[in-house]
Formats: C-alpha cells, structure tokens, sequence
C-alpha cells in the first residue's frame, strides 16, 4: 500500500547491482562494494541508496507480533535499525498489528505453512516485495507434522515466491524454540533441515538462525516476550546487513549483550494469565565495604 517511505534524513539504502554473492567476503562498514578504494562512491553504490526495500514479513502469529506488550513484535526494532543505518525501505503486507513504525506485514496466526501458500501468490503480487523475512513451521510441529514433510512445504514457498518475485531476497529463519515438550524434537528436526533447503535454493535465498530465542525469551509455550522479539530483530538484521549492504552500521540494540537485566516469567494455564516483569540488577555497597546487589523491577509488568 502507499504510504511515506520511512528513510533516515539523508543516506539511502542498497540497491541489487551491489549485493554481494552468497560466498563473498563482506565490505568494512562504511566502505563501497569490496575491492573499492576508500575515495569515491561508485555508481552502483550510488543507486544502491536510492532504492527502497519493501521488506515483507512473512509468517505466523510470530510474525504478526502475538507476545509482545505493543504488538510491534520485532518490527519495530528491526525498523529502528535500518533506520539508523541509512536505509530507505517500506514493509509491506495485508496485515498491521503494533503500535510503532510501520504496521505492514503478512503475519497470520495460527497458520501453517501451506495455509500461508494458499493465499501468497496475491499477496506478492499486490505488494511486489524485494526482500521478504520467511518464518514459518510453527504451527506444521504444533499439529504433529512430520519433520521432512515440513521441511518440502518450506521449499515449495521459497520456490513460489522466486516465481512471482524473481529478483526478491528471501530470508529464512530456523524457527524458534518451543515450550512444548512434545514438540521439542520435531522443532528441532525441522530446524536441522532447514540449511539444506536454503543451500539449495541459491544466492538469492538466505540463512537466519533464530532457534536462540527459547526459554525466558518466551511469553508463552510458542511467541517471544520483548526480550524474545529484540534478539529476532537483530537476528534478521545482521543477516540483512551481512548480504546486502556491509557499509550499514552495527545494530543499535545488541539484546544478546543486555547482561545488566533478566526477564522473568511464569505462565499460568489455568488462568491463561502471563506475568512477567523485567528486572535490573543494582551494584550496592554495604556500610563495610562489601559488594551487595539488588534486583529492582523497572518496567513491563502484565496481568
């Protein structure tokens, strides 16, 4: 749909002529296509920041941003990102959910992977992405599909999308973690093949593991809490930095770095109730001299 193109106030965004192939060696941060001396831009580069990725967000519920407190789910720290590094984009999709940035996406809860295909084929149509984020299986485990039979429908919609958008990069996530013990070993089945189907599919088609998000980064048995949807966030956009633009700047937010806060949750089934909470952990000194710390409760708190 048309809408303003977020961007930053004045550096653009990379265009395809400059992407690197899939086993190239990325460019220093700030510097043009490798090889290329530190002087001028090269025309590439140059119409590299006049283009603009419609960026889709491909999936489930986890997509569409279920767990977070303002459903923005990772999108909106995904957008802080490349707005900070330069980058021109609008995502793009049927969907809004979330209460920052950008709203589009194509997240659709409770859908499986087929489910999702079934409708695909209008939706890159209407909205011609050039980079989409795929995660998806979630819910093909959590109805007891067989691993390898997941894992076909996942290259069958890499395969659809080339046909309808043959230049498109496609980002494909190893899924999350899942609370479901029952679900364990099929989660981690599929996500064993998942690099098989990507190295298969070309330089167009991309591996992103976010199976690190799990445990405490769970609101629920299968959607991240914030802390969850800041590591996929980051996830994505290395992977996107690593592949189409290396000039870009390190992410802003490094949720894997954040050693000074913990998130603590507990699910209530009976009641289907999430409290959670985030602490901080507070150096304090006692009155001899010792080191003591507290945990304080700063934010987050969800009935």
């Amino acid at each position: 749909m048309k809408k303003p193109v977020l961007a930053a106030a004045i550096v653009g965004v990379l265009a395809w002529p400059v992407i690197p192939a899939a086993n190239a060696t990325p460019a220093p941060a700030a510097a043009g296509p490798v090889g290329a001396g530190p002087a001028a831009e090269t025309s590439d580069v140059s119409a590299a920041r006049r283009t603009v990725l419609r960026i889709m967000p491909l999936g489930d519920s986890i997509t569409y941003g279920i767990g977070s407190s303002t459903g923005d789910g990772y999108r909106y720290h995904l957008q802080r990102d490349l707005t900070a590094a330069g980058a021109r984009f609008d995502f793009v999709g049927s969907q809004k959910r979330g209460r920052h940035g950008d709203l589009d996406n194509e997240g659709h809860g409770g859908k499986s992977t087929q489910q999702i295909a079934a409708h695909l084929d209008g939706w890159l149509t209407t909205y011609r992405p050039n980079v989409v984020l795929l995660h998806t299986g979630t819910n093909n485990v959590a109805r007891g599909h067989e691993p390898r039979a997941i894992a076909a429908k996942l290259s069958a919609m890499i395969d659809q999308i080339h046909a309808k958008v043959p230049g498109a990069h496609i980002f494909v996530a190893r899924i999350i973690a899942t609370r479901v013990p029952g679900e364990v070993a099929a989660n981690r089945a599929y996500n064993a093949l998942i690099p098989g189907v990507v190295a298969a599919k070309g330089p167009l088609v991309h591996l992103v593991d976010q199976t690190s998000v799990g445990g405490l980064s769970l609101n629920d048995a299968h959607h991240p809490n914030d802390y969850g949807y800041r590591k996929i966030a980051y996830n994505w956009y290395r992977a996107m930095r690593a592949v189409l633009a290396p000039y870009w700047r390190p992410p802003v937010d490094n949720p894997y770095a954040d050693t000074r806060h913990v998130k603590l949750t507990h699910w209530n089934q009976a009641r289907r109730r999430n409290v959670s909470a985030y602490w901080s952990r507070i150096r304090a000194v006692t009155e001899d001299g010792r080191p003591a710390y507290v945990w304080i409760r700063d934010r987050n708190q969800k009935p």
